[in-house]
């Protein structure tokens, strides 16, 4: 019946957080309804939805269709110049972001021109001149968003570190250029006309979306601010997506030629679309900043210059089917599959320094580097949506003697040990990491009451006390912890250790096998602030 209880209440608590999250979330919502730029933004996003229910309808005659579809592009458009204008004039934002936002309201301006005199060509005069007017409207758009795109804030990163992203980059954006060159600039060198301009347009319009994907995708790898995060992801999938609208429409160009009203165009209006809809994440982002930035997996971005290792390859498969086996035949085959062998022995070894990044080489539990990132993440976590951080703090009892009697052998036993008892005495969704010598650190997730917390450190300190045998010996050790939870409170990770370390302390003062919970007025490192050496390591930047 106590369980039942127990578990009812916890049950009343997730209840009460969820609905207290939901209110803070639905008054944000309703401070950004009433806000113009949001209003606007609403409209745009209308005003698309309208042209695709058009576009899917398949009402109107081709005239028609061609008129409706160029018309759709203004009101959009305009819509997000406005949009990036104003966020480029928003107050608090860094120089370098505003330089950056400046120059998309540049860009947008210039694309905006391009739509006007595109809908005025093709729609009222019913002419379609290549290059026109809107082309070099789209030509100027390109040079002034590709900078744009890498003036934005990125995070900080070494030389070394820029060095790969910037050959990661080269990768994705070679591999795209191949796609471009067997579709695209191939054939419209070798159909080049007498007139030079219609080929140098022609070779620029593909030539500027892989450099726009270069920009794009070296923004990604190099990873963005919490802050700029949600905005620069949709910029840049707006700048994605219309690089596979362009290979058709310049494959199209080749061929039968570019209709208005076919599907190019509905991710072309998205892309305009998709800057007012970055203006505004940027502006409500700035209204509600993250408080703790959390890490990414950077397994993605890792991968990325495989994929398009693979894609070019693929490619290039394809083309050798029409090879004979001797000689050409053959050797791309065999080509293609030591290349795959090398990606593949690569990727493993990714994945072996990255295991080896994360945990520690004596226990195989999270390393330091490991413990800081749950630790922000779960503060972060907890600081978005109201559910408590729960940190545990573990010394070992009488280690240093058994060390010092029987030899670092059997003292790195012992923790070896010790590591393997907490890691099954802990549930899987939990962290169990050294801090280094003897201390430990425990992130307990999924947790509301401070008595299921206590519950689960009591059973973790237990294990810690299980008998270890070396040569034949039965060494046992004890552990003292202290537990940190933040129910009620926006507590940052630095405090969160504060409180555990002054728990921690608590407990040895009782003897050992103690498990304490931080309470108001317990004598530590939560009153001064000053962290241990080690523990300071541990603490995110909050």
């Amino acid at each position: 019946m106590a369980e039942m209880a127990s578990e009812a209440l916890e049950w009343l608590h997730r209840r009460g957080t969820s609905w207290r999250a939901g209110a803070i979330d639905a008054l944000r919502t309703k401070r950004l309804i009433a806000d113009w730029g949001s209003a606007l933004t609403a409209a745009a996003v209308l005003m698309y939805l309208a042209y695709l229910a058009f576009y899917v309808s398949g009402l109107g005659t081709a005239r028609q269709r061609t008129v409706i579809t160029d018309f759709s592009y203004l009101p959009i458009s305009i819509s997000a110049g406005i949009l990036v204008i104003r966020t480029a004039r928003l107050p608090g934002l860094d120089q370098r972001t505003r330089v950056a936002w400046t120059m998309t309201a540049v860009a947008v301006v210039l694309l905006i021109g391009g739509n006007t005199s595109w809908f005025w060509v093709q729609g009222v005069q019913d002419q379609r001149p290549y290059p026109s007017v809107a082309d070099w409207f789209f030509l100027a758009f390109h040079l002034v968003m590709i900078p744009a795109l890498l003036v934005f804030p990125a995070m900080r990163r070494s030389a070394r570190e820029v060095r790969k992203l910037t050959v990661d980059a080269l990768i994705v954006s070679i591999g795209a250029l191949m796609i471009m060159w067997y579709v695209v600039l191939a054939p419209t060198i070798k159909a080049r006309g007498s007139d030079n301009l219609v080929t140098v347009f022609s070779i620029m319009a593909p030539l500027g979306d892989v450099l726009m994907l270069f920009a794009v995708i070296t923004l990604f790898l190099r990873g963005v601010p919490a802050n700029n995060r949600q905005a620069i992801q949709v910029l840049m999938a707006g700048q994605v997506l219309p690089v596979i609208a362009n290979m058709y429409y310049s494959y199209a160009g080749l061929h039968d030629g570019f209709v208005a009203g076919s599907w190019p165009d509905m991710i072309f209006i998205l892309a305009n679309l998709q800057f007012a809809l970055a203006a505004n994440a940027q502006r409500y982002r700035m209204a509600h900043p993250v408080k703790a930035i959390s890490r990414r997996s950077y397994r993605v971005r890792d991968r990325l210059p495989y994929l398009a290792i693979a894609v070019a390859y693929g490619l290039l498969v394809y083309l050798a089917r029409k090879e004979s086996l001797y000689p050409m035949g053959g050797l791309i085959f065999g080509a293609v599959i030591l290349t795959g062998l090398v990606v593949f022995r690569q990727m493993n070894a990714l994945n072996e320094n990255r295991q080896m990044a994360s945990t520690d080489r004596l226990t195989g539990l999270a390393n330091r580097a490991m413990l800081s990132d749950r630790l922000e993440r779960s503060v972060h976590r907890a600081n978005q949506t109201g559910r408590p951080t729960v940190v545990m703090l573990i010394d070992l009892d009488k280690f240093k003697p058994i060390n010092d009697t029987y030899g670092h052998e059997a003292g790195d036993a012992i923790l070896i040990g010790v590591s393997a008892a907490m890691r099954s005495a802990a549930r899987p969704q939990d962290t169990v990491g050294r801090i280094g010598g003897d201390e430990f650190a425990v992130i307990l997730t999924g947790v509301h009451q401070p008595d299921t917390a206590m519950a689960l450190a009591n059973r973790i300190v237990a294990a810690a006390g299980n008998p270890i045998q070396y040569n034949g010996r039965e060494l046992t050790v004890g552990a003292s912890a202290g537990v940190a939870f933040s129910e009620g409170h926006n507590l940052t990770g630095r405090e969160m250790l504060a409180r555990a370390d002054a728990a921690m302390y608590a407990a040895k003062r009782g003897g050992t096998n103690q498990c304490v919970l931080y309470a108001d007025g317990m004598i530590g490192t939560a009153d001064t602030g000053e962290l241990p050496a080690e523990l300071a390591q541990l603490a995110p930047a909050d």
